[in-house]
């Protein structure tokens, strides 16, 4: 290294090699995968130009030695795709260095090979210019063989290689399927074991064999039905269900039927795994609630046309059917903090599934032991715990307990989720009687839902501490309606509505806090981009337009521009 003598160097290693950066003197390797990823970025980071180009010089050796597994190479050139602002260094390794590694990627043959120049191949985005048509185009014989005998574990890697395409390129992604043999791919998904389900259930999932194409309709005739339900029944209960989940919820979309009596047929099992270890089971098999019987929707995707059929219900109740009440609220009652999503999911299921043996599971757990779970957290409650609360509110008898449980660790609690605000009403107001918080920024981000339902509770009932509540955030608040973006605008609609109408002196001081720069690419952009921006950007410019400053005369330009969408008395017709 220019600049430093051997003994410097010798003596730079050692210390390393004490705080444990790197293995031994005779291994200068990072401890860690990923810490090595994090090294290399802030080396990068510290270079000069100069430096740079010298350790770019490394990279494209690297890239260029077939003696390095492709496996490894795929990983670093994904880190390097992260390091840094927006793909920052990946010019180091230009497209013309990586022409050697593409070209061991296609000569891939055994299926371990194929996984990972799949997977290296979907990381090229990053690299190749005109990706992924430059890449793959004249490629489909080559793909389309990978797809027709996917032998473990190739369907993982052939799987985000064809969702990474698709995202890109819709007509090249079904060109390589297309040059797949549907037949004998139907054969490779009939012939599923435990230990092939999930690298099949990710192929199967990215074939978009739900299209009505000439390919899927072949495809879909030659699955070997019996034999994938007789693969359901014998399903063995030492084997992760996770597997067998993720495979019902790939073929669902295909053939929602076939998906549903596999389910049928997997009910036992999952009978047995649920009452043993409920919350490890429904991790397991949360994507067959979630996707394949629609009972467990958090995103709210699943409505109208997409709404779950009776047959879809009756099994959603059958999986719980050998849950009893008591013995699940006791093992509820001990999870721990990083198992509250997963206890919080399955209570959201068992209330739309088994609403009775819902409301006694919650009626019937230790809410005090959770609440010393908790612990010092109550001070910024954690997401997990905060949801798990809101999913148990859900049970009507069970509400005054758990309004009791939020005042009964009041004095624990420095930022009052606005979602809590819903659930004990009269502790919140206590709180900010007393100088607390109500938590409705934190993060760069702004609770819009429930923050929408804390604003109004206070504007209703406490309105006299309504500008203690907002205060607080609304720097933080002004910031986020500074960005760039559109989908930062999406869900604050009501937010603003609300401030607008209960507190616009607080609504001026948030405008007080935007970026005007900000403003001007993201108000206009939500404009352009209609529904939930639009109707933000328009109560942002209408609260602006009295402004004598250069947020109101953006505001005045954007009216202008969009005399139609920014006003929304015209925008509501």
């Amino acid at each position: 290294m220019a600049g430093l003598d051997v003994a410097q160097v010798q003596r730079a290693v050692e210390l390393l090699i004490r705080q444990r950066l790197l293995i031994g003197s005779h291994d200068l390797r990072c401890p860690h995968q990923k810490f090595a990823a994090v090294v290399l970025a802030q080396i990068l980071k510290a270079q000069n130009t100069e430096g740079r180009e010298s350790v770019g010089r490394m990279l494209r050796h690297v890239a260029t030695d077939a003696t390095f597994p492709i496996a490894g190479l795929r990983l670093l050139l994904r880190e390097l795709s992260f390091a840094g602002n927006g793909r920052q260094w990946t010019y180091l390794i230009p497209e013309q260095a990586l022409k050697p590694l593409i070209e061991r990627c296609w000569r891939a043959y055994d299926p371990e090979e194929i996984t990972f120049a799949s997977l290296l191949l979907s990381e090229l985005d990053a690299y190749v210019q005109n990706w992924p048509q430059e890449l793959l185009a004249g490629r489909e014989e080559t793909v389309g063989s990978w797809i027709s005998t996917p032998l473990e574990p190739s369907g993982y890697g052939l799987a985000r290689l064809l969702h990474a395409i698709h995202n890109k390129d819709q007509k090249l992604a079904a060109a390589l399927v297309n040059a797949a043999d549907p037949r004998a791919v139907a054969e490779a998904i009939s012939a599923v074991t435990p230990k092939t389900a999930y690298h099949l259930g990710e192929l199967l999932s990215a074939l978009k064999a739900g299209q009505d194409t000439p390919w899927s309709r072949v495809f879909l005739s030659s699955l070997d039905r019996q034999k994938l339900i007789g693969f359901a029944t014998e399903w063995p209960v030492s084997e992760p269900a996770l597997a067998f989940a993720n495979f019902c919820k790939a073929m669902a979309w295909p053939d929602e039927i076939l998906a549903l009596d596999m389910v049928e047929k997997f009910v036992p099992i999952a009978q047995k795994l649920l009452a043993v270890d409920p919350i490890s089971a429904f991790r397991d098999l949360d994507d067959i609630a979630w996707h394949v019987l629609r009972m467990f929707d958090p995103l709210g995707v699943y409505v109208g046309r997409l709404a779950p059929k009776p047959r879809q219900r009756e099994l959603a109740a059958r999986l719980l059917q050998a849950i009893k009440p008591s013995r699940l609220a006791a093992q509820l009652s001990a999870s721990r903090i990083r198992e509250f999503q997963h206890t919080s999911f399955l209570l959201a299921f068992m209330a739309r599934a088994v609403p009775a043996k819902f409301r006694s599971t919650v009626a019937l757990m230790d809410w005090m032991r959770i609440a010393e779970t908790i612990g010092q957290q109550w001070r910024n409650l954690p997401h997990e715990a905060e949801v798990l609360i809101g999913v148990a509110y859900g049970a009507k008898p069970s509400r005054e307990m758990l309004a009791e449980l939020i005042h009964a660790n009041l004095h624990r609690i420095e930022a009052f989720p606005p979602r809590l605000v819903l659930v004990a009403p009269s502790a919140a107001y206590e709180h900010v009687a007393q100088g607390g918080q109500i938590r409705l920024a934190q993060h760069d981000h702004v609770d819009w839902l429930f923050g929408t339902g804390a604003i109004s509770c206070f504007a209703d009932e406490r309105p006299d501490l309504l500008e203690s509540v907002l205060v607080p955030s609304e720097a933080a608040t002004g910031h986020v309606l500074s960005n760039a973006h559109p989908s930062w605008y999406d869900e604050a609609a009501d937010y603003i509505g609300v401030v607008a109408g209960a507190a616009p002196q607080c609504l001026q001081r948030i405008l007080d806090a935007v970026d005007v720069t900000g403003a001007e690419k993201g108000w206009a952009a939500a404009l352009a981009h209609g529904f939930g921006p639009r109707r933000t950007a328009t109560l942002l410019v209408q609260s602006s337009l009295g402004r004598t400053d250069e947020l109101g005369a953006l505001a005045k330009r954007l009216r202008a521009r969009f005399p139609k969408s920014s006003n929304p008395a015209v925008d509501r017709k």
